[in-house]
């Protein structure tokens, strides 16, 4: 009987010793000086786990530093704001094609173009002993532009730029483009001489994580995670035609169109990153990464539209300074999804036996915020059978649709993280 107690008590012993080793310091890699390649399952404490966690990447628990670079564009589907044909001005201006009915044949969808432009995120975590759970936040931040400015040359048998968001009204044109808004009912589509658009984005989010990173096998480990994301994108679009159809007695006036889309709000975010080894030596270790976030985000948006027709050459016109044709405000809450998808290439050192662990790494990034173009596309058009003596006049009707664009950002992502 007391030789049962006493082997029952020397078990017993033996137990706690192991797992309060364990639980005060589970270390992924040995310390000391590195003089095999870390496998596993040489881990004491990973023994008998399916999974054995794959950090802290340095003995016990340690914090984490990330700082990274971004190259990055972005695209706002949405943003078309011309039409330019290939139609002669006589053919354009009574709408009609010797070999077709419509003068947007063989004609060209304009948009902005989008500009490459650096931004940074910043990160900070920390690794615990928990069986390797990991708290890990981030912020990151990208300010960008796409822009597009269209000219035509009225003396060398011109092409036509229709414009497309503009809510005016313009009267008739003849073979150079002179028109009067205010006297004659609209016989063409609204045209421009020149346009300028240019559209501005300010990307900001910050998520939080709790994470675990584990092995699958010796070359192979997952990181599933979950948290929340806050969001902050604001937008301006700024779209000026000049001339054309847009001009008064002969008078060239600017039409301003202005757009705002403003949304932030919180919400859960969940993913799963990976990394797919090809070498583990005490030189370091390279890999391949595959990461992979979906987002469910709550906020609220805060919708501006305004455009205004400009004498801006100081001529004394029936318009006057200016004329406001369209302001409209719009507030409502609504959820977005997103996504986050990250491929790249990775390299991981231990530096001074194990006290501390840096990581480099170079990727490709990807990220759709779903349904962000809140804007309203708004046309007018006279009434059937009858002129008007404005713009605005009650011989006019309008007739609008929401844009319901994807945003998008992407590029080249390069990273740094200290572990100490």
């Amino acid at each position: 009987m007391s030789l049962k107690i006493a082997a029952a008590s020397l078990l017993s012993i033996t137990s706690f010793l192991h797992a309060d080793s364990c639980a005060t310091c589970p270390e992924i890699k040995p310390a000391g000086a590195c003089s095999t390649p870390f496998v596993p399952a040489t881990n004491p404490c990973s023994l008998g786990m399916i999974n054995p966690h794959a950090r802290p990447h340095v003995d016990c628990a340690r914090a984490v530093v990330t700082l990274e670079g971004l190259l990055w564009t972005a695209h706002l589907d949405g943003l078309q704001f011309a039409i330019k044909n290939t139609e002669a001005a006589n053919l354009a201006a009574s709408q009609v094609s010797l070999n077709h009915s419509s003068p947007f044949y063989d004609a060209d969808l304009l948009h902005p173009k989008s500009k490459w432009d650096y931004g940074y995120r910043l990160g900070l975590g920390y690794d615990w002993t928990h069986d390797g759970w990991d708290l890990y936040a981030d912020w990151t931040h990208l300010r960008t532009t796409a822009t597009q400015h269209v000219d035509i040359d009225l003396q060398m048998v011109p092409r036509r730029v229709y414009a497309l968001y503009t809510a005016v009204v313009p009267g008739s044109e003849n073979a150079l483009g002179v028109s009067d808004l205010s006297t004659t009912a609209r016989t063409v589509n609204p045209t421009a001489d020149s346009i300028d658009a240019r559209w501005k984005l300010h990307f900001d989010l910050i998520d939080l994580e709790l994470g675990r990173e584990f092995y699958t096998s010796r070359y192979l480990t997952l990181r599933p995670h979950v948290g929340l994301r806050g969001a902050s994108i604001r937008q301006k679009y700024d779209i000026d035609y000049n001339g054309g159809t847009f001009t008064e007695t002969g008078i060239p006036l600017v039409d301003d169109v202005d757009f705002k889309n403003n949304f932030w709000g919180v919400g859960v975010r969940g993913g799963l990153n990976s990394e797919w080894h090809w070498t583990r030596s005490c030189g370091g270790d390279w890999s391949f990464y595959g990461n992979l976030a979906l987002s469910l985000v709550y906020g609220r948006f805060d919708i501006e539209q305004n455009e205004t027709v400009q004498n801006t050459n100081g001529i004394d016109s029936v318009l006057g300074g200016s004329l406001n044709i369209l302001s409209t405000e719009s507030s409502f809450r609504d959820s977005r999804a997103m996504t986050d998808l990250a491929l790249g290439l990775r390299y991981d050192r231990d530096c001074c036996d194990a006290d501390y662990h840096l990581a480099l790494w170079l990727g490709w990034e990807q990220h759709i915020v779903f349904n962000m173009n809140q804007w309203i596309y708004y046309n007018s058009i006279s009434a059937p059978g009858g002129g008007h003596t404005a713009p605005t006049s009650p011989a006019t009707y309008t007739f609008y649709a929401p844009q319901e664009g994807d945003l998008t950002t992407e590029g080249w992502t390069l990273g740094l993280e200290v572990d100490f």
